[in-house]
């Protein structure tokens, strides 16, 4: 993710999440997942999203993401994200 991105490993870990998000999307991403912290549910947790991503240049990059919660072994539920590129005119495979 971090070449992905164009973020060095090292100063990605430990970030919000948020900095890979647009700007105009981070209000949304922080209502939807705050919605879903409150009642459990979720139209994404599951399915693969297409969205745009923020590089650290600035520009902006298509990718698939795929949310899922997976249970830690100390029992908490964590979060879990698959995130590939998607090229310019590619549907990708849902």
């Amino acid at each position: 993710a971090a070449d992905l991105f164009g973020w060095p490993a090292d100063e990605l870990v430990g970030r919000r999440i948020t900095v890979l998000i647009p700007e105009d999307m981070r209000d949304r991403h922080i209502a939807a997942f705050t919605s879903l912290l409150l009642t459990g549910e979720s139209r994404t947790l599951g399915r693969p999203v297409r969205m745009s991503a923020l590089h650290r240049d600035g520009r902006l990059i298509q990718i698939s993401l795929l949310v899922q919660t997976q249970e830690a072994r100390d029992g908490r539920s964590v979060f879990i994200a698959r995130i590939n590129p998607v090229q310019d005119g590619e549907h990708g495979v849902w």
